[in-house]
């Protein structure tokens, strides 16, 4: 499916001001997507940004009481059986029984989709393929490590093929290894069948990974962009400083030295114009009566961005 084909075709799936309380709590405050096929999207926040909300809403799980699911430009009912076919949902916690092999698991789930006998079996077959795990399907699940049991729930959460695949923290607890051995795994699906995938994550290095990313704080929208137009939101270098005095004290002795300056926990941030750097950390050892215990000097990194833009941090 080119480029074009995709602009124009019907979102796979578009949410319209969504909205959710918990009594008097408002959660998620009038959030709308659109989702194509082929597409990778971002919600990036923190905790409490929205973004399990989301995901609960789309699943099912808790009752939408505002706003419009529509699949394919129709609207349908939250719990439609069309909007149920479309979506395959992985959340955080694994849904596999680690007493069984991996085989076991995908046939059951297979079953309770409908899809028996030869039909069922060859689906299994052909998602064990897909995330590359033929040879370990007559493996116990619980003998196996975490990324491989991330890579079956997404293996089962695919067995009706559906249109778009939703990942709750999808990567939550793995290694760099199996990390990278899931997005690999993910990128590939996408690429040979033009799957939609929603992934909610916390972590900037995931976030790389998505085309578009929709950036969450307090249950609401802040942004929509690029991971590179987030990057963009905080150009120049990033000076980093660990101080033992007050970082508040630091940050106005400092503040004239770059482009702006923020406390971040302990650390205080001086952002720079591009190239700037090397030659301002001497001059912040002259200003400050007591020297940091640790400097660094780095690129502006997609959670730096993300603080820049909502005033919270990732994580």
């Amino acid at each position: 499916m080119n480029a074009a084909t995709l602009a124009s075709a019907d979102p796979v799936l578009a949410l319209l001001n969504l909205s959710h309380s918990y009594g008097d709590r408002r959660v998620l405050d009038a959030f709308s997507l659109e989702l194509r096929a082929g597409e990778i999207v971002g919600l990036l926040g923190p905790n409490g940004s929205g973004k399990s909300t989301i995901i609960s809403l789309l699943a099912g799980l808790i009752p939408s009481r505002s706003g419009e699911f529509r699949v394919g430009g129709r609207r349908v009912e939250q719990a439609a059986r069309e909007l149920r076919e479309r979506l395959g949902v992985v959340f955080q916690a694994a849904s596999l029984d680690v007493r069984l092999s991996v085989r076991e698991n995908l046939r059951l789930a297979a079953a309770m989709r409908g899809l028996m006998g030869r039909v069922g079996a060859d689906r299994v077959e052909l998602m064990l393929d897909a995330v590359r795990l033929v040879d370990r399907g007559d493996e116990v699940v619980g003998k196996l490590s975490g990324g491989m049991r991330r890579r079956i729930d997404i293996a089962r959460a695919l067995l009706h093929q559906p249109e778009l695949l939703v990942l709750d923290e999808p990567s939550s607890g793995l290694d760099e290894r199996s990390f990278r051995d899931l997005w690999a795994t993910l990128l590939d699906l996408r690429d040979a069948t033009g799957l939609a995938i929603l992934v909610a994550t916390h972590r900037p290095d995931e976030a790389e990974h998505c085309g578009r990313l929709i950036v969450l704080a307090g249950g609401r929208t802040v942004a929509e962009l690029t991971p590179d137009a987030l990057r963009a939101r905080v150009d120049g270098d990033l000076v980093t400083l660990t101080v033992s005095a007050d970082a508040n004290d630091v940050a106005q002795r400092i503040a004239s030295l770059g482009d702006s300056v923020q406390v971040v926990g302990d650390a205080v941030q001086l952002r720079c114009p591009p190239g700037a750097g090397p030659a301002v950390i001497p001059r912040i050892f002259q200003v400050l009566p007591v020297a940091p215990l640790e400097v660094a000097l780095r690129r502006p990194s997609l959670a730096d961005a993300f603080y820049s833009l909502t005033g919270e941090q990732l994580g």
